[in-house]
């Protein structure tokens, strides 16, 4: 495990953690409820902080992967698919397997949360990036 890995799964986990509970719980808690996306009386933090730190440590571990040089273009796309991805197994397959009414309200209020919290997690990868002396995997001896 790299230091590199360690601050990225932390960007991940502590961005998109807090937004989460500010996005669902603070700002849109009635119109989510409303909507029938809370199943339980209180959302289940821990389940969802375990969920969250499990894709921080994935998408951490497959970065050097796929961002070889340290670009904000590489670093873009990375973010681009790994949010696509997550809409496609999140807001798509929730709205196919529960009963989220109205849809129409639902995928464009979460896809809207998903990419703004890309957008954050996006933005602190390029800045670990441009502070780190710490090379990827592919880029050897780092930079000079």
């Amino acid at each position: 495990m790299t230091l590199g890995f360690v601050w990225r799964t932390l960007a991940y986990l502590i961005t998109v953690f807090a937004f989460a509970v500010i996005w669902h719980v603070v700002l849109f808690e009635d119109l989510y409820r409303d909507l029938g996306y809370f199943q339980r009386e209180q959302p289940g933090f821990l389940l969802g902080l375990i969920s969250i730190a499990t894709q921080g440590a994935l998408l951490s571990a497959i970065y050097p992967v796929f961002v070889h040089r340290r670009d904000g273009l590489r670093i873009a796309t990375f973010v681009f698919a790994a949010f696509v991805y997550l809409w496609s197994s999140h807001v798509m397959s929730d709205a196919a397997k529960f009963s989220l009414d109205p849809v129409s309200t639902y995928i464009p209020l979460e896809t809207l949360y998903l990419a703004i919290q890309f957008t954050l997690y996006g933005a602190l990868l390029y800045a670990l990036e441009r502070r780190t002396t710490e090379p990827t995997e592919a880029d050897g001896a780092g930079r000079t």
